[in-house]
């Protein structure tokens, strides 16, 4: 027996009508008295992800948001009692933190200075950049995003990693065939990422401007 789900915006249309517009006033407000923390959600959203406890050690003092959920919750449950989940309150948090991101969003193609900037318009620092681009851990690229590194690059490319990566993109057409952004733990979150860049294996141009001879050498080869 199978079955297929489906995320669905007009989910809680019925048993809780007001349940995205309350959570859509909770983080609009928060961003409006902080700017960065519609950054600050992503991070607390991708930390909450990997650790079970808002006191582990690595999270003491560093992650941001849990207030902005808390009072979403405290508001849904006021209206609608035991109906909407805590996971969908971050769902949908995310998404309308997403809509005061994208116009910043950084480009695989940006140099070493777009992407600093880019991360400090959002009020996060280098090291802060650095830290999040480990996320390319896992996932894949498409491989118009890649094609003009492994085809046109000579220098800060490995030749047998570029050979690789050409066999599924070709120069031409295929431009939807997908490449991992990690080739030894796809599907791991680690510190291969890291590695791979002191290989010059980056997938994306956006990657391997992280050790390059720039301001972020000495934050990468830490994480190694």
């Amino acid at each position: 027996m199978q079955c297929h789900a489906q995320l669905s915006s007009t989910f809680y249309n019925c048993t809780c009508p007001n349940a995205l517009n309350t959570i859509h006033t909770s983080v609009r407000q928060a961003i409006s008295r902080e700017r960065r923390m519609a950054a600050l959600l992503f991070i607390f959203i991708f930390m909450i992800a990997l650790f079970s406890e808002k006191t582990a050690l690595p999270n003491l003092g560093s992650v941001r948001g849990y207030g902005i959920i808390k009072d979403a919750k405290r508001k849904v449950q006021k209206t609608c009692p035991g109906v909407v989940s805590c996971a969908d309150i971050l769902a949908v948090a995310a998404k309308d933190a997403s809509t005061h991101v994208k116009p910043d969003l950084p480009g695989p193609f940006d140099p070493l200075s777009r992407l600093i900037s880019a991360f400090a318009n959002k009020g996060l620092s280098t090291r802060d950049m650095v830290a999040l681009s480990g996320s390319h851990s896992i996932g894949q690229a498409q491989c118009f995003l890649l094609r003009d590194r492994i085809y046109n690059n000579g220098t800060d490319i490995d030749t047998g990693f570029a050979s690789t990566r050409r066999r599924r993109c070709p120069q031409e057409d295929q431009n939807g065939n997908l490449a991992p952004l990690d080739l030894v733990t796809p599907n791991q979150l680690d510190n291969n990422y890291f590695k791979n860049l002191r290989q010059r294996k980056g997938l994306l141009q956006s990657d391997q401007v992280l050790l390059s001879g720039g301001s972020t050498d000495d934050i990468v080869l830490a994480e190694t």
